[in-house]
């Protein structure tokens, strides 16, 4: 089954894909895996990034396709707690 992606979509793909060379998991390659995570990172692009979008968007979209795939939590710093 092929899947088509907009322009800006791919770019995230390929985005994606950067990270995931340069970063693998928690620095640990990703080499078997592979396949089945670019399947799932394709398939997660499709259905959850838009079809356009702005050029300064794709790193950030990027990376949070590459943790939610990895399933890696980000931690939000909400400011400081006051009492």
């Amino acid at each position: 089954m092929e899947i088509e992606l907009s322009e800006y979509q791919a770019n995230v793909f390929t985005e994606v894909e950067n990270l995931l060379k340069t970063n693998g998991y928690y620095g640990e390659p990703l080499f078997e895996d592979t396949y089945v995570i670019q399947k799932d990172v394709v398939e997660y692009v499709k259905n959850n990034i838009s079809i356009t979008g702005d050029i300064s968007t794709i790193q950030s979209e990027a990376l949070n396709v590459y943790n939610t795939i990895l399933g890696i939590n980000t931690i939000i710093d909400t400011g400081t707690l006051t009492r």
